[in-house]
């Protein structure tokens, strides 16, 4: 096993795993999700907290996706899913992702995972789609 080292906010056990530590007065609020309103553009507003849901519908279409309010280190996760068939989102410019769009179809949700550097939305992770039971 590789010798540990640390400095103010990691410590590396690896080349490939590392922790980042929650420093003393970080909040993460998990326990409700903020439902996002679902329209031709959906805003998060990350002063909210960090776990938000979007229903797509069909009497919208199309979404775009943009957040606000940011601060740097701010994980964020958002469920979306759709209603009344697929829907398709996309996400402006203060928003990085792995593709520039998500298609999400009926009784289908899909979790993408953020982190924020204080202006924009890095996107770490996204799931394949969840079965709505």
């Amino acid at each position: 096993m590789a010798a540990a080292s640390t400095n103010n906010n990691c410590t590396t056990k690896t080349a490939l795993q590392t922790t980042k530590q929650l420093t003393v007065g970080t909040t993460l609020n998990m326990a409700t999700a903020t439902t996002v309103t679902n329209a031709s553009t959906a805003a998060l507003d990350l002063s909210l907290g960090n776990y938000f849901t979007l229903a797509t519908t069909s009497a919208v279409g199309a979404v775009t996706l943009t957040a606000t309010n940011h601060t740097a280190g701010q994980p964020v996760w958002v469920v979306f899913s759709a209603t009344g068939g697929a829907q398709v989102v996309t996400f402006s410019t203060g928003i990085n992702y792995v593709s520039s769009t998500l298609s999400v179809t009926q009784d289908k949700s899909f979790v993408v995972a953020y982190i924020s550097d204080g202006s924009r939305l890095w996107e770490v992770s996204r799931t394949t789609a969840i079965t709505v039971a």
